[in-house]
């Protein structure tokens, strides 16, 4: 992210990188990436989401409730074919445009369900 020009600093167990109004943040289960990282404060969610389910050919269609360290949020989210998650979250209450998006560690690295 340094060689993007991101400045990048430890907050708490988190890693914040910045350049002008983009901000990636990461910790050690989440990956956080603002709207003007991606380029899409103009677009609503269901923008976004069809847009991301076209690129990474991902279902994305369960409402969850994400918890991140600004607090509860609602979200859609999917699941990639490496057992990520990713969510298209909506942090603003006044309007859905520009919404941040989290890639969640979720199965990834995980040995499977086992009844054992």
């Amino acid at each position: 992210l340094e060689s993007k020009e991101y400045q990048c600093s430890p907050i708490g167990s988190n890693r914040m990188c910045v350049n002008s109004k983009k901000y990636i943040n990461i910790n050690a289960g989440e990956i956080i990436f603002n709207c003007e990282t991606y380029g899409g404060c103009a677009y609503k969610a269901s923008e976004i989401r069809k847009y991301l389910m076209t690129e990474l050919n991902v279902i994305i269609n369960s409402r969850e409730i994400i918890t991140t360290f600004l607090g509860p949020f609602y979200a859609i989210c999917g699941e990639g074919s490496a057992g990520d998650k990713i969510c298209i979250v909506n942090t603003k209450l006044e309007s859905d445009i520009g919404p941040d998006i989290h890639l969640i560690k979720h199965k990834l690295g995980s040995t499977g369900l086992t009844l054992n």
